[in-house]
């Protein structure tokens, strides 16, 4: 049956719309409707789960085909729209996250949506905290690990391995031995790996001059001297 339903604007997470849709009731409570078809696999349809309260009809959450009529989640569903506020209240004392449709159906119904609104500013808090926290973590480990690969290319560098050039501009710099700017340029562009003793270059279309490497040369003469 035709309903107006509450959902999410098209490519909106910050915007609720009310719009007619071909919704198909299980109970006096909840229903669904196609959001997106799959042409090619049926039960990837996604599927959007609508609850209906005093006649307010709103998007609750949208399924795969495969997952959207498991009977005991529309269960769920069913009770959490006949007692939609004790639910409203369970979810904020257990941190969970409230989509902005709630809201609107609050609002719809007449009803203070303030405690929800709140709620989802301090979820939105909380989540930007940990992504803040996540965020320094991997750039703490990835320092680190930086450092590690300086490290081992300084040691295989002075036993006479082969390190990339990108670890012997490190060393250069680390140590203090200054790069001219077209020395640099060549180590960026033009050089894979050297050692104390060889320099290997990057492979060039046919016809291209191989590069100059006196400059690396003398910086991998001076950067011998430093590291002795």
């Amino acid at each position: 049956m035709k309903a107006k339903v509450l959902h999410y604007a098209a490519d909106r997470d910050d915007k609720i719309v009310a719009t007619y849709k071909e919704v198909s009731f299980i109970g006096k409570h909840v229903g669904w409707y196609v959001e997106d078809k799959d042409e090619k696999h049926e039960g990837r349809d996604n599927i959007a789960i609508v609850e209906r309260v005093d006649g307010i009809c709103f998007v609750a959450e949208f399924l795969s085909r495969n997952a959207a009529f498991d009977k005991e989640h529309l269960a769920a569903v069913e009770d959490e729209a006949r007692n939609l506020r004790a639910a409203m209240q369970k979810r904020i004392a257990q941190k969970q996250w409230i989509p902005l449709t709630y809201v609107a159906a609050y609002e719809a119904l007449g009803w203070d949506a303030r405690p929800l609104k709140e709620h989802r500013d301090q979820i939105r808090r909380l989540r930007e905290a940990a992504d803040r926290e996540r965020k320094l973590a991997q750039a703490e480990q990835a320092g680190r690990a930086r450092q590690e690969q300086a490290q081992r290319a300084e040691e295989a560098f002075r036993r006479g391995g082969f390190i990339p050039a990108e670890h012997f501009v490190g060393l250069c710099r680390k140590h203090g031995v200054e790069i001219h700017p077209r020395t640099l340029g060549t180590l960026r562009t033009r050089i894979k790996e050297l050692s104390r003793t060889q320099i290997l270059c990057r492979g060039g279309d046919r016809g291209t001059r191989i590069p100059s490497v006196d400059g690396c040369s003398r910086l991998i003469d001076h950067l011998t001297e430093k590291l002795k």
